[in-house]
C-alpha cells in the first residue's frame, strides 16, 4: 500500500475538517419546532435526541430516529434544558490552519536542526 507523510498529513487534515468543531446552544423549549433536531436533558440527568420536535399541550413530541415513524412525548415538567447543535466553520478552519502551520514549523525546525550538523545545507 502506498504511504507517504504528505498523504498521511492530508488525510489527517481532511479528518479534522470533516469532524469539524461544533457546539450545542441552549434554547427555550417553546422554540423546538424551529429546529430539525434537539437534544433534551431531563430533570433526572438523562439525555434524549428528538427529530422534528413539536410542542403539543404540555409535552415535547418528536421522533427518536431521523427516519422513524414512532413519536415520543416528554412532559415539559421533566425537561431540564433543550439544546441544538451547530457547526462552526470558522473554528474548524482555524484548527486545520493551525495544524498545517504547526506541521510546517516542525518540518522547518527539523530541517534547520539537521543543517546545524552538516555543511551541505549552506552549499559548501
Amino acid at each position: 500500500m502506498f504511504r507517504s507523510r504528505g498523504v498521511s498529513f492530508a488525510l489527517g487534515c481532511l479528518f479534522l475538517w470533516v469532524t469539524g468543531c461544533s457546539t450545542n446552544t441552549q434554547i427555550e423549549p417553546g422554540k423546538v419546532a424551529e429546529h430539525d433536531k434537539v437534544r433534551i436533558t431531563t430533570t433526572d440527568g438523562g439525555t434524549l435526541v428528538y427529530y422534528d420536535p413539536v410542542i403539543e399541550a404540555d409535552s415535547i413530541k418528536g421522533r427518536g430516529h431521523k427516519d422513524g415513524e414512532v413519536l415520543f412525548a416528554l412532559p415539559l415538567d421533566r425537561v431540564s434544558e433543550v439544546e441544538v447543535g451547530g457547526e462552526e466553520p470558522a473554528k474548524t478552519a482555524l484548527l486545520v490552519i493551525g495544524v498545517i502551520g504547526g506541521a510546517a514549523l516542525l518540518a522547518f525546525l527539523g530541517y534547520w536542526s539537521g543543517c546545524s550538523t552538516s555543511d551541505s545545507c549552506l552549499g559548501r
